[in-house]
């Protein structure tokens, strides 16, 4: 069942909810104008389908989430991929 986006603050709401207790994915409407704040809430994981499958050159935004999420880790964000 669809739901409305929740948003980048929803998210970094529900995470201070759960405290690190339970693993977290960020789960839809992902793609290269918003993983990177995403990623910055702290989640666990992402999970990035519509931006891939639908991608005009497949290498290139594969490798443009890879440089973005192992920045994010170099800058104490994330752990690297």
């Amino acid at each position: 069942m669809p739901t409305p986006p929740q948003g980048v603050a929803q998210l970094a709401k529900h995470l201070k909810t759960v405290n690190g207790q339970v693993p977290t994915v960020a789960i839809g409407g992902l793609d290269l104008s918003v993983v990177s704040e995403v990623w910055q809430t702290g989640v666990d994981a992402v999970a990035v389908v519509r931006a891939v499958t639908q991608s005009c050159d497949l290498a290139a935004t594969l490798q443009s989430f890879a440089e973005i999420l192992n920045e994010e880790a170099r800058h104490g964000e994330a752990t690297a991929l």
